[in-house]
């Protein structure tokens, strides 16, 4: 094949833009694939991971509801913090169906494992609120406070009224003096087996130390009932109806201490407390663990992604580099090749054409290849050649105009020599009629 110099600038210019080309094509297919990845991640892990931080979000919210529901002072409070642990409930049940909806099948199984862990979260919380929503503890705080000191007070009036009268007497007897005495002891009594209720509500904290205050109530209220009979056995029948009215204020008042210690020793509220730090946190504790599997699965396949886009990179940094060299490298190696041989061509031939412009022509010149330079160095050689025989005719016809120039003299000697005899010839002949014509004159 004949390699032309268009041919040859051809070739390596198809050769360094395919380079370029493969390149270039290469660096959009692996850019779509990184593209691929980065919207595979952000589209899935990463939306997978904002959700897990979501649900993570809501169950911390119920697990603070747990907290303020057992304190909680009122209704209008409980009903607020219930709304808000429905609401987190749904949103996380929201969360886990789209989160699952779209997670493979490895992640499937660990929602799954956390969807269960959670129900079982969800049903000891929901013992949390209800013991939460009884409110023993503060019901029976409220109803001690409220009720039950008015209705304490209002039960001593009678007993006050008593020992007024007893004491207006312009003369107190033996037996008034066993009545304030009886009434003393009666109110005593009253005011122990009130603080013992009321150590029953402070000790929610310790079921061992609230059962014993109990029965010491229990010992404080069967004995009252003497006492009561003491003080009924000893007054004036004047006072008989105002003890009466002690006796219905008692009742009253013992009614109601029935209700708030009932209450006090249902404690709900610590129920509820020992149920959230103990089976409700385990439960959730678990349910957050089989979270975080969750959402380290997400994070290994992020890390896998990150170190597969980075060898993808590192590959195709390396691929890219070694074209960009080798298209340099031909592209050098070509240009190279090309001058080289066009230089040496015209050097070829300049020195040929000089050689010939100082009279040498028998000097020829030489082209490897077989390019235009070397039709050039060709094309001197041939006009060298023909210099060459041009040279020789002309040799050859100076060689014949010599010798044609040397016959020609020789001739044009014979024939000066003739006419010089000829000359002499016809002086003789002259001479001859002179000297006719001199005898005839004679």
């Amino acid at each position: 094949m004949r390699l032309t110099l268009k041919v040859k600038l051809a070739a390596t210019f198809i050769v360094v833009v395919a380079m370029s080309a493969g390149s270039i094509f290469l660096a959009i297919q692996n850019l779509g694939s990184l593209d691929d990845s980065f919207n595979t991640v952000m589209n899935g892990n990463v939306k997978h991971v904002a959700q897990t931080s979501a649900i993570t979000e809501q169950a911390l919210t119920i697990s603070r509801n747990e907290v303020n529901l057992i304190i909680a002072v009122s209704q209008a409070d409980i009903d607020k913090y219930n709304a808000s642990t429905d609401a987190a409930t749904a949103q996380v049940t929201k969360e886990l169906a789209d989160l699952r909806a779209s997670a493979d099948e490895e992640g499937k199984r660990r929602i799954d494992a956390f969807s269960t862990a959670w129900g079982q979260y969800l049903a000891i919380s929901a013992k949390v609120g209800q013991f939460a929503a009884v409110n023993s503890q503060i019901k029976a705080r409220v109803l001690s406070q409220n009720e039950g000191e008015s209705a304490f007070d209002a039960m001593l009036e009678p007993l006050a009224t008593i020992k007024a009268n007893i004491a207006a007497n312009p003369v107190v007897g033996p037996n008034d003096v066993k009545v304030l005495a009886a009434i003393d002891a009666l109110k005593d009594s009253l005011v122990a087996l009130r603080a013992t209720e009321s150590n029953i509500m402070v000790s929610l904290d310790d079921p061992t130390v609230q059962a014993k205050y109990a029965a010491d109530a229990d010992v404080q209220l069967a004995k009252l009932p003497a006492i009561e009979d003491g003080v009924s056995h000893q007054i004036s029948v004047a006072d008989a109806g105002l003890f009466n009215v002690y006796k219905g204020g008692a009742s009253k008042w013992l009614e109601i201490v029935k209700s708030y210690r009932q209450n006090a020793l249902d404690n709900t509220n610590s129920k509820a407390t020992d149920l959230a730090s103990g089976d409700a946190t385990k439960a959730r504790n678990t349910a957050m663990t089989a979270l975080n599997a969750v959402t380290q699965y997400e994070n290994d396949q992020m890390t896998q992604a990150s170190d597969s886009n980075g060898a993808l990179y590192e590959q195709s940094r390396t691929i890219l580099i070694g074209l960009l060299v080798g298209s340099a490298l031909i592209a050098a190696i070509a240009a190279i090749w090309i001058v080289l041989s066009i230089s040496r061509g015209i050097a070829n031939a300049l020195r040929l054409a000089n050689s010939v412009a100082a009279g040498d022509l028998s000097a020829t010149a030489t082209a490897s290849g077989n390019d235009e330079i070397k039709d050039l160095v060709d094309a001197l050689n041939t006009m060298a050649r023909k210099l060459r025989e041009v040279v020789a005719e002309v040799t050859t016809a100076k060689r014949n105009v010599a010798s044609g120039s040397q016959d020609l003299s020789a001739t044009a000697e014979q024939l000066c020599q003739g006419a010089t005899e000829q000359a002499s010839s016809t002086e003789v002949a002259s001479a001859s009629m002179v000297e006719m014509a001199a005898t005839i004159n004679q």
